[in-house]
């Protein structure tokens, strides 16, 4: 069981590495879709994804000097992936 412990600890302290942001879409019912079903475009093989709000886009993300978006947490992804929708919240209205 320590030994156990020991990993899940280990495991805990670093970041998921994914290449892939995927904004969700605003309005309800504003959910992650279950085991990537349904993501459009699908990512390709051998990258991960990760999905964002819009507050996170808006409030916590930046770009980097090499071009990728990051959190101030330490994830950093290489591509804002937005979702096919018809309308959009502007900015400062939730």
């Amino acid at each position: 069981m320590t030994y156990l412990a020991r990993n899940s600890f280990l495991l805990q302290q670093g970041l998921f590495v994914a290449d892939l942001a995927y904004l969700l879409p605003e309005g309800a019912p504003s959910t992650m879709p279950i085991w990537g079903a349904g993501l459009q475009p699908a990512p390709p093989d051998g990258y991960d994804y990760d999905y964002i709000n819009t507050d996170v886009l808006l409030n916590r993300l930046s770009v980097k000097e090499d071009g990728r978006l990051a959190l101030p947490d330490g994830m950093s992804y290489r591509v804002l992936v937005l979702p096919e929708i018809d309308r959009m919240t502007p900015r400062g209205v939730a």
